[in-house]
């Protein structure tokens, strides 16, 4: 390339990237509450993006055993105390979630119900249920 056209190049990338942190600055504000909504909802549910317990997002088919629905099941298979809330990330919770997933191997030991230990709930309340 000659200098000429590295300077067109360079001059054409620099507008692009100039057009591009003026979005950015359009939409950032917006983007961080969004991002902010999403983590809480996350935090509130336990059922949102991927689980640190090594599941993939909830699957459609786990959708209807919300939040209540697993408290209520950890409840009934753990024999712990557990506030029917909504609120997977209060400490009764998570402890009985641990519980649970410590005599349930290979499920992870984190306190998190994901989707691995959200289908293992279901087994385990099934067989509670006959």
């Amino acid at each position: 390339m000659n200098p000429l056209s590295i300077f067109f190049t360079l001059a054409s990338e620099r507008a692009k990237i100039r057009r591009a942190m003026e979005l950015y600055e359009r939409i950032k504000d917006p983007l961080t509450e969004l991002i902010d909504i999403g983590r809480e909802l996350g935090a509130q549910t336990g059922l949102l993006g991927p689980q640190p317990n090594g599941g993939a997002d909830i699957p459609a088919s786990l959708a209807k055993y919300d939040a209540k629905w697993v408290q209520e099941t950890l409840a009934m298979v753990t024999g712990m105390p557990v506030p029917m809330d909504g609120n997977l990330s209060g400490d009764a919770t998570k402890s009985a979630t641990r519980k649970f997933q410590a005599a349930n191997p290979p499920l992870a030991v984190d306190g998190f119900a994901g989707a691995q230990t959200v289908m293992r709930l279901v087994a385990a309340r099934d067989k509670l249920e006959k």
